[in-house]
């Protein structure tokens, strides 16, 4: 990563961790099998973010008529990183539900 990228990067991350915070304070949603709802809002954004690299790969495949890499760093890491901090947090809480299933003495689902 350069250090152009991250300082792009950490502000746009704060930003959208508060909006996560800010949004979770704001609607009150009764979740009781979510422990952390914060990084599930997480998980939204990073998928979004996919969503829009994509979108824009799409975009190109439909102008030039073939696949190819965007030409923007922006959404190339809207692609690669965002994938790589889902798979990372979707881990977490995957790791997180079998070692309180294990400690509860349940099977796992």
């Amino acid at each position: 990563m350069t250090l152009n990228f991250c300082v792009y990067l950490i502000p746009i991350l704060f930003v959208l961790i508060i909006s996560v915070l800010f949004t979770n304070k704001l609607v009150k949603i009764e979740v009781l099998d979510v422990r952390y709802p914060e990084i599930d809002g997480l998980r939204g954004y990073l998928a979004f973010f996919v969503f829009l690299h994509h979108s824009y790969i799409w975009r190109i495949f439909l102008k030039d008529g073939e696949w190819k890499e965007p030409e923007s760093n922006l959404f190339n890491h809207f692609g690669q990183t965002t994938v790589a901090f889902f798979f990372v947090i979707t881990a977490f809480l995957f790791t997180l539900k079998l070692i309180n299933s294990k400690s509860k003495n349940k099977e796992i689902n």
